[in-house]
C-alpha cells in the first residue's frame, strides 16, 4: 500500500513539472495587435442608436413561425438609414431571412481575413 502511495505521489510531482515546463516554454502564437487609432465616439449619439435599436422587438422562437419577421426587417432599415457610410462600402446578404452578413473587402487579398460576431435577437424567457 506504501508502495502505491508513493507510487502515486511520484505520478502527481511529474504531472505538476510537466504543466509547469509546459506553462513557462510555451510561448503565445497570438499575432500582434496594431495599435488602433486614436477615434472620437459621440457617446450620446451612439446611446441613442443603441436605445432605438434595442426596442425592435427581435426575439427568436424555436418555432420560426413564432418570429415577427417584420420586427427583424424593421431593425435592418433602421440600420441602413443610422449608418448609411458604412452601407456604402460594405457588401450587406441576408440569411436565413432575419440574419444579416457583412463582408467588408479588403485592399490586399494576400491579408488574412478577420471575422466579427454579433447578434441582434434575443430569445424568449
Amino acid at each position: 500500500m506504501r508502495k502505491l502511495f508513493g507510487f502515486a505521489g511520484l505520478l502527481i510531482i511529474f504531472l505538476v513539472l510537466v504543466i509547469l515546463g509546459n506553462t513557462f516554454l510555451m510561448t503565445s502564437k497570438q499575432a500582434p495587435a496594431v495599435p488602433a487609432m486614436n477615434i472620437r465616439v459621440d457617446r450620446d449619439r451612439a446611446a441613442q442608436h443603441l436605445s432605438s435599436a434595442v426596442r425592435f422587438q427581435t426575439v427568436s422562437h424555436g418555432d420560426p413561425a413564432l418570429d415577427q419577421a417584420g420586427e427583424f426587417s424593421g431593425l435592418h432599415r433602421y440600420l441602413e438609414q443610422t449608418y448609411p457610410a458604412v452601407h456604402r462600402v460594405l457588401t450587406r446578404e441576408v440569411v436565413g431571412g432575419s440574419s444579416l452578413l457583412y463582408t467588408w473587402q479588403g485592399r490586399d487579398p494576400a491579408l488574412k481575413p478577420i471575422l466579427l460576431l454579433a447578434h441582434m435577437d434575443v430569445v424568449p424567457v
